[in-house]
């Protein structure tokens, strides 16, 4: 296999059957050309399937079939009568990136780059297109994607929405409608979102993530390091607007 420069790769590679990426990857869009820059993400897929296993295996997932179940509805709430859509992501220290399915790019209001050379390693031998580069919340008058999270006080959690800004996501073809990777380290250094699965950090919170700002957003589950982010609504967006003024 080429390793051409500029290539991000985790060591070692784990072990899972292809099979196992179903719910999450299309092998059918696999490509063997050769790119500019490769970044592994088979790590955080290793880590997505062994956190969501289930005895049997992967458990379905919003939005996916599965032999035998009805098709789940998307999960999602009101929010002043406006529907608002989750948005799932998982956080990863294996994950070298921040992972989107390209079907994400209507959540985009800033495109970085338009044919980026770059291809996404999701197990030996098999690799994705990165679609496109995309920025969230490149501005607070185009706001897509918000967070409901809190600033911390010993008298109790003021609650607050926010609008995290998401500089770097690579829009992958063949990553299935749902599955979101957030690389722990790329949201670090690219955004500023910090990750804490323990105590230490100045708040003595664990299972949270810590927006610029000070806002922290606790896992909606903890064992699969997940956070939810949801689609903004326009009662989001004035809010939001109103603590710029």
């Amino acid at each position: 296999m080429d390793t051409p420069t500029g290539a991000v790769f985790s060591s070692p590679s784990p072990s899972f059957s292809t099979g196992s990426l179903a719910p999450f990857v299309d092998l059918s869009l696999t490509t063997d050309r050769p790119f500019a820059e490769l970044v592994d993400a088979r790590l955080g897929l290793a880590d997505l399937i062994a956190q969501l296993s289930e005895g049997e295996g992967v458990p379905w997932r919003a939005g996916q079939e599965r032999e035998g179940a009805p098709v789940q509805k998307k999960e999602g709430v009101y929010v002043e009568g406006e529907y608002s859509e989750y948005l799932r992501m998982c956080l990863d220290s294996g994950a070298s990136a921040v992972i989107w399915s390209s079907e994400d790019e209507y959540l985009c209001d800033f495109i970085v780059e338009e044919s980026p050379d770059i291809g996404v390693i999701v197990a030996d031998g098999h690799r994705l297109q990165v679609a496109k580069i995309g920025s969230v919340n490149s501005s607070s008058k185009t706001v897509t994607v918000v967070a409901d999270g809190f600033f911390p006080d010993p008298a109790g959690n003021k609650p607050v929405t926010c609008a995290p800004h998401l500089k770097r996501i690579l829009l992958t073809k063949g990553i299935k409608k749902g599955t979101r990777l957030g690389g722990v380290n790329s949201l670090r250094d690219s955004d500023g979102i910090l990750s804490y699965f323990n105590k230490d950090n100045s708040a003595g919170l664990q299972d949270v993530v810590r927006f610029p700002g000070g806002i922290y957003c606790a896992f909606e589950d903890s064992r699969a390091c997940e956070i939810l982010l949801r689609s903004a609504t326009d009662s989001d967006l004035r809010s939001i607007r109103r603590t710029e003024e």
